[in-house]
């Protein structure tokens, strides 16, 4: 089979496109780009000062020219004395000096590449401290990307062009990122809808982590009739004569939701290694520059991970990528920690690939409800003994850990965690308001 190519209009992973951040008309390779972007993430830790008087002066030191330099821009430094610099000098993958044009004009040499701004505004990379990007990035180039769309009408054509494009065994799919009240219509799809759309290629429209339609091919894929029982963690519908519609509600977690989405047929490794290029590129494209990964359901260590450690040896990597070991095994979630304690050590890797601690779920049943129309309704029975002793081992191992809690009411449900006593360099949980 050919290899698979992104369905993404805005992706330029391998084709030669220009840099939009660096003036019109210069092209940059893969290298070049990733030096930039990997300055521009540090800079804030590696800019050299410039005081607000002026009074001091970046000087060329004895390293020699910058490899790259910016000019007739506005660039942030995130210096509250000096918050903007229209000039910047980069050597090897740090910002060596920032200033105004003529300050860098010392750090000019024959060899050095010079970026016109043209004006233009260049930040400070921005960080995602929650993603999923190593799960996400497998299968990104064969998804279909509802985010922005403004119309469930634009929705459903961009499915009959995935469908007539998608070879056996893939499926179409829609893997959340988008909401119906960003529609026109302000509503759902239908599966009629969805079956008019996709015909006989089989397809998995997922709505947040509340539901997924299936369409009647996926169905008989997945060989659901009748006598299915619903799944652990969620809830099939069913017509009048007791057979499945294709909707799938998520009623405890996203357990329901993850069973189905792991029988979808998966790229090749060499494709999932450039399906994750296309992701890396839409987030370099948008900022984005470093990542905190914090797992997710089927993302198993190492076999998921080895995309990001194949482009990590390639030196391809354009993200910095932080990365949690996340449960995958529910009742057993202990065993997977002491496995993976002997397979990689707390912040193993370097820089560009790290991994820093557990979570974001340390056991199944230590999880709140994915559908937000659903209160918070308790946890397990047996819940709280399986969480201390994960959250236990992990401690005395001096691993950070993260836990994803939703809902306020979800946090005192924990007391396991307090007794089991916080890792050396505990963090404070961290919140969203409103």
């Amino acid at each position: 089979m050919e290899p698979m190519t992104c369905v993404h209009m805005n992706c330029g992973c391998g084709r030669g496109d220009k840099d939009t951040a660096t003036g019109a008309g210069q092209t940059l390779g893969a290298a070049e780009r990733k030096r930039i972007r990997s300055a521009l993430a540090a800079s804030t830790g590696s800019a050299r000062p410039v005081a607000a008087s002026g009074s001091e002066r970046p000087v060329a030191d004895a390293a020699g020219p910058a490899d790259t330099v910016l000019v007739n821009g506005r660039i942030a430094t995130l210096n509250p004395r000096q918050p903007f610099v229209t000039a910047l000098a980069i050597r090897g993958e740090r910002v060596v000096a920032s200033g105004n044009d003529a300050e860098i004009e010392a750090y000019r040499g024959a060899g050095t590449r010079v970026i016109d701004l043209g004006g233009r505004t260049a930040v400070p990379g921005l960080n995602d401290a929650h993603s999923h990007f190593i799960r996400g990035g497998l299968t990104y180039s064969n998804e279909v990307r509802w985010d922005g769309v403004p119309s469930l009408t634009e929705g459903l054509r961009m499915l009959r062009e995935q469908a007539r494009r998608t070879p056996p065994p893939h499926w179409v799919q829609v893997i959340g990122g988008w909401s119906y009240s960003q529609f026109v219509e302000k509503r759902l799809p239908t599966l009629e809808e969805i079956n008019a759309a996709t015909g006989e290629v089989p397809a998995m429209v997922m709505h947040l982590y509340d539901r997924a339609w299936l369409n009647r091919a996926a169905m008989r894929v997945l060989g659901w009739g009748k006598d299915t029982p619903d799944p652990v963690a969620g809830r099939i519908e069913r017509d009048r004569h007791g057979n499945p519609t294709g909707l799938l509600m998520a009623t405890t977690s996203l357990a329901a939701l993850v069973g189905v989405w792991l029988r979808v047929p998966r790229l090749s490794e060499e494709d999932q290694i450039l399906s994750t290029r296309h992701f890396m590129r839409e987030c370099n494209r948008l900022g984005i520059t470093s990542v905190i990964d914090a797992g997710g359901g089927g993302q198993n260590y190492p076999d998921n991970y080895r995309g990001v450690a194949e482009l990590a040896r390639r030196n391809e990597l354009t993200l910095r990528i932080a990365y949690t070991l996340f449960a995958q095994t529910p009742g057993s979630e202990i065993e997977d920690y002491r496995r993976w304690t002997a397979a990689v050590r707390l912040n193993e890797g370097d820089e560009w690939l790290r991994m820093i601690g557990a979570g974001e779920y340390l056991v199944w049943q230590a999880t709140d409800v994915t559908n937000f129309a659903k209160d918070f309704a308790g946890q397990p029975t047996g819940m709280e003994k399986l969480l201390a002793e994960v959250v236990r081992y992990v401690a005395e191992l001096g691993w950070p850990f993260h836990l994803h809690a939703s809902y306020d009411s979800f946090v005192p449900a924990h007391p396991g965690c307090a007794r089991a006593g916080p890792p050396r360099g505990a963090d404070r949980p961290a919140a969203m308001e409103p």
